[in-house]
């Protein structure tokens, strides 16, 4: 690589040489053409230039001065010194011609101390074979692409920095470097972690000699200064839109009030084309006769270096009196005031929204007023503005007690306040609309059912507050309940019936779904059960079921709801099992029915069959655990039967379970 290095060091344009502060140690062609040398050997013999370069090599400064070349003509110089190694007291020294338009600050390499020379460059360099492989990079392309230099070597170099969708452009690119063509160009690429920068591309060919070839690309890092350039672009388009299109009419004037410029605005206002009033004094179009004298005091106010702003009258092109606001400022540049802007806001239009705005309030107060739904209008930081009759007369405050409270503090118990804290956000913060069935609390502490509907207020896009609506729905809810008893209860045992079983399992296996969760059924009936109503009676029967259902019910009270759903069948639904829940809560079952039952004196000894079923693993919908559940159920309920009565069963239980496989 060091004939590489040496190479690359001669083909730079500029003039650079090393020293290391007693004589120089090496110069490129480009210094040797300066000064008029063949080769290098003859810089031992020319002194002249070692202490020229010395006395120069302060580091990290630019000095100017004068070189005489060999023969005898002198050129006015720039000398930039970068220190390259402390150590080894390295200095490397760019010369640069004044006058010369064209400043390529490129690769710096030399043959004995080429890695320093390479590594301390401040732009960042990668050294290609024709095929675009990396063979070398250098530290500042570690520090701007990210990659270290075992990670890049071999990798195709547009595969590495550049985008995807621009690799296609950035091969041709590389082919006109193969192809013996130097390439510069601005563009963007892509750092390790996927961030963009804007670089500055110089890409040449290396030729060694027949046999060895390579290409070297320059980047440097040009995110400031296309950052610049597009802060000054908005800069600029911001301030022709705010001219352009601002809302108010605005005239550029001169020191004497010549027009430069006008926007739309103030075209529309005083009904004068731009044509017409560039170049003429402003005076003589907009300004009425009775007022000339009080506009040369506002000139005068504003040559003084002051603003000013007053109300007035100003005529349009048809000869009407406008009322305006007039604003006038100067326009300063280098600290010399060298014209003014004029702006005018129509009082006309002001006059005209007021009213309208009176109006829209008159509308909204009597429509908040009058509501008979309680309402609210809250702040930005969720606090009462004003309260409706409705809203008094349901939580019983007034607007005296309710204004600039916070409406969290003044309707929710402790119960509510999580709830009604994370609405709030989701209205005030958010911007988002809600409609919620929920509680809230009096004055009294009573709490009311209701449901509210609440959105958010905006004015020009900014949210001022929220407005909330409440409706009392308790005697709704209550109707509610009475018919979830009638529709969803079972009449007879007072628990959950087949209806809510199915719906309660189909809602916990959606969720299940959603939340990647587990849900398990356990399906079980009474062994023995007929037997009862045969020889008892079906009111015995019936008295034995709700004592049983009862006490299942209270045993897995919050653990897992037990449902009837027909006859001595009953349904239990778990939320969130695993294996060992669901056998522990068939085993705890069954204990229930160890003992005897009593109804009216007598015990009763009832069996019980289980069957159960888990959500996914014995299926995915209802109709398919439902029906896994009672096939287990009903398998146990033979081979129980198998054990009462062997000797009436010519199936043995072994033979049982193998069918059932």
């Amino acid at each position: 690589m060091k004939e590489l290095y040496q190479l690359i060091f001669n083909q730079i344009r500029k003039a650079v040489v090393i020293t290391d502060g007693q004589t120089i140690i090496d110069a490129n062609q480009a210094f040797l053409n300066l000064v008029k040398l063949s080769n290098r050997q003859e810089l031992a013999a020319k002194p002249d230039y070692s202490t020229l370069m010395i006395t120069n090599s302060a580091t990290d400064r630019i000095t100017y001065t004068e070189i005489k070349d060999e023969e005898g003509s002198t050129t006015a110089v720039e000398l930039t010194t970068t220190l390259l190694d402390l150590e080894k007291n390295l200095f490397l020294i760019e010369i640069n011609p004044l006058g010369e338009k064209e400043y390529y600050r490129e690769i710096t390499m030399l043959a004995e101390h080429s890695r320093e020379m390479f590594d301390c460059f401040p732009d960042a360099i990668v050294i290609l074979n024709d095929d675009s492989l990396i063979i070398d990079l250098n530290n500042a392309f570690e520090e701007l692409f990210g990659y270290k230099r075992n990670e890049a070597i071999g990798h195709d170099i547009d595969e590495l920095v550049n985008k995807t969708e621009k690799r296609d452009e950035g091969r041709r690119l590389f082919q006109r470097v193969v192809n013996n063509e130097r390439v510069t160009v601005n563009g963007e690429r892509v750092t390790k972690t996927g961030e963009t920068v804007y670089v500055s591309i110089t890409g040449y060919p290396i030729d060694l000699d027949k046999n060895t070839r390579g290409n070297c690309i320059i980047y440097r890092d040009i995110s400031k200064e296309v950052g610049k350039e597009q802060l000054l672009k908005e800069k600029e388009q911001f301030t022709d839109q705010l001219f352009n299109k601002s809302l108010y009419p605005i005239a550029i004037l001169n020191r004497q009030e010549i027009i430069l410029n006008v926007n739309p605005q103030f075209e529309k206002l005083f009904g004068y084309g731009k044509e017409e009033l560039l170049g003429k004094n402003i005076n003589d179009f907009i300004v009425p006769e009775q007022y000339r004298k009080q506009a040369e005091e506002y000139l005068k106010t504003i040559i003084k270096n002051r603003s000013m702003m007053d109300h007035t009258q100003r005529i349009s092109k048809s000869g009407e009196l406008i009322d305006v606001e007039a604003v006038g400022s100067p326009v300063t540049i280098n600290g010399e005031i060298i014209g003014l802007f004029a702006m005018y806001r129509d009082k006309r239009v002001e006059t005209q929204a007021q009213k309208d705005l009176n109006r829209e309030r008159a509308y909204f107060k009597q429509l908040f007023d009058h509501s008979p739904d309680p309402s609210v209008l809250l702040d930005d930081l969720d606090r009462v503005v004003f309260i409706n009759p409705a809203f008094e007369k349901l939580f019983g405050y007034n607007q005296e007690k309710a204004a600039g409270k916070y409406i969290n503090d003044l309707i929710i118990n402790n119960d509510y306040r999580d709830e009604a804290v994370a609405f709030s956000d989701m209205v005030i913060k958010k911007g988002k609309t809600l409609k919620i069935e929920t509680k809230r609390s009096n004055c009294a502490g009573r709490n009311i059912e209701v449901e509210i509907i609440a959105f958010p207020v905006f004015l020009e896009g900014d949210r001022l507050g929220a407005y909330a609506i409440y409706r009392d729905i308790t005697d709704r809810k209550a109707k509610e309940r009475e018919i979830n008893e009638l529709v969803y209860r079972d009449s007879l045992t007072g628990i959950p019936n087949r209806l809510y079983a199915y719906e309660s399992l189909a809602e916990k296996i959606e969720f299940a779904l959603e939340s990647n969760s587990k849900v398990a059924l356990i399906y079980f009936d009474l062994d023995g059960f007929k037997k009862v109503n045969d020889t008892s009676g079906h009111k015995v029967g019936d008295l034995l079921l709700n004592k049983l259902a009862a006490k299942v019910s209270a045993n897995f009270n919050g653990r897992m709801e037990v449902c009837r759903v027909g006859g001595d069948e009953f349904l239990a639904i778990i939320d969130q099992p695993n294996q060992t829940t669901v056998e522990d809560y068939i085993e705890e079952l069954k204990s229930l029915f160890q003992k005897d039952i009593v109804v009216k004196g007598k015990g009763f000894r009832i069996g019980l069959s289980t069957g159960s079923a888990v959500y996914p693993d014995d299926g995915t919908d209802l109709d398919q655990l439902i029906l896994k559940a009672d096939s287990r159920m009903y398998l146990e309920k033979r081979i129980n039967r198998i054990k009462r009565y062997p000797e009436r069963k010519d199936t043995t239980i072994e033979e049982l379970l193998k069918a059932e496989e």
